[in-house]
């Protein structure tokens, strides 16, 4: 069984930002799209990760990142309450 397209493209921009934060761990920017790609693809504790990373390394920003951070921890609550 093949994935669906826009999965296809997920992975596709999953392994990117990957590429991209493996070349420049400092790349902040990396981390944002990781976690958002991995979020989208319901990867959570990844994309939960990516933001930890993300708001480490901009602690100026870790209240904008926090937030999202709270949502994907909600989400994953949610998620784990529907199993």
């Amino acid at each position: 069984m093949q994935p669906a397209v826009g999965e296809g493209l997920l992975d596709d921009a999953v392994a990117a930002c990957r590429s991209a934060v493996a070349l420049k761990p400092s790349y902040a920017e990396g981390y944002n799209s990781l976690g958002a790609a991995l979020a989208a693809r319901g990867k959570l504790d990844e994309a939960i990760e990516a933001y930890r990373t993300l708001a480490a390394q901009r602690p100026g920003s870790a209240e904008r990142y926090q937030k999202r951070l709270a949502e994907l921890e909600e989400l994953k609550k949610n998620a784990a309450g529907t199993r």
